[in-house]
């Protein structure tokens, strides 16, 4: 008999996502940010895992083994193509050891703002994106996709964003995605080497302060400058690694074509 059910935020699920820290986050960002977002459960009083879904991707927060056999059982036994949003490396693992083909993988280090850190003086030519600025921001977008124009419209009216600008040209920016990561980094390159991405990033993060969130990012293992740059931001690297994957259940391609 299958034992996760669907429900609602609820007291008891919060405090479950909000005792994982930071492994939970993007979880918890998801929850405030996509409308769509499907929650999930073992128990309603005392859950040990949670999973949130949204159409391609599950975010997936649990280290109990009895938890993720079930999600398996109850998710992924029709052939088909699944996507995981951020999940630790060591889920990630156990998910691939069952009856599931690697579709895609990116593993990332988290970082994220210290508690008692303050942030350095804010840059007066920090401005906000608008949606005027949408179709460059998407065309220097390192992963456009068939819905990231969608996504990042989406980001500049329902988030917090930063950006400058050089005689009216936009020069560099920064957005906050869904799951409440900074991302979608950006400097051109006429204006590389003048600190305008320490400076952007900077006015994003005084920006989430103000909402009372903490700044934190993911970054992919091999990225060496943004991980560079974050720690001259003053961001921490955690423990877990997360990993963004796609499986593919069945006997189905694992191409695009």
């Amino acid at each position: 008999m299958k034992n996760i059910i669907q429900t609602s935020l609820t007291p008891n699920l919060l405090d479950f996502l909000t005792q994982k820290g930071i492994l939970a986050r993007n979880l918890l960002g998801a929850i405030e940010h996509v409308d769509n977002l499907k929650l999930y459960v073992d128990n309603l009083e005392n859950p040990t895992g949670v999973i949130g879904h949204e159409d391609y991707f599950y975010y997936v927060v649990s280290d109990n083994a009895s938890f993720i056999e079930e999600m398996m059982t109850t998710f992924f036994t029709k052939d088909g193509y699944y996507g995981f949003s951020g999940i630790s490396r060591p889920l990630a693992e156990t998910i691939l050891t069952k009856d599931v083909q690697e579709h895609w993988r990116h593993d990332c280090y988290l970082y994220s703002l210290p508690r008692d850190l303050d942030l350095p003086s804010l840059d007066p030519r920090i401005e906000s994106l608008t949606l005027d600025d949408l179709k460059e921001v998407h065309y220097y977008y390192e992963y456009q996709s068939d819905t990231s124009m969608g996504d990042i419209k989406e980001d500049i009216l329902k988030r917090p964003s930063a950006c400058i600008r050089v005689n009216g040209e936009l020069a560099a920016w920064v957005l906050v995605h869904r799951d409440d990561t900074m991302g979608i980094m950006y400097t051109k390159e006429t204006y590389r080497k003048q600190d305008l991405a320490y400076h952007t990033a900077i006015g994003l993060m005084h920006k989430l302060h103000d909402l009372g969130k903490t700044p934190y990012v993911q970054i992919h293992t091999s990225n060496n400058a943004s991980q560079g740059l974050v720690r001259k931001l003053g961001l921490i690297k955690a423990d877990p690694i997360v990993t963004w994957f796609g499986i593919v259940v069945g006997d189905l391609p694992l191409d695009d074509d």
